[in-house]
């Protein structure tokens, strides 16, 4: 039996009370995870405390929510 995809999907930060929290919208995963039939792996928007280049030869691809805590506007 063959692994399935590993789909990264881009956290944003969200406030949470008085702390800062990694979240992502529940359809997002479940849209991957169900019609990609692909095993969803949550990155934290915290690019300060490690590399692109160290989680992407894992992935077999990569979803942008489109939020602005983790993807600047006038990089796409």
């Amino acid at each position: 039996m063959a692994a399935r995809p590993v789909l990264g999907i881009i956290c944003c930060s969200r406030t949470v009370g008085s702390e800062t929290a990694q979240a992502v919208i529940d359809r997002y995963v479940r849209a991957a995870m169900t019609y990609a039939d692909a095993a969803a792996l949550l990155i934290p928007a915290l690019p300060d405390l490690f590399a692109a280049a160290d989680i992407a030869p894992r992935l077999d691809g990569l979803l942008l929510t489109g939020s602005p805590s983790n993807v600047a506007a006038q990089r796409y």
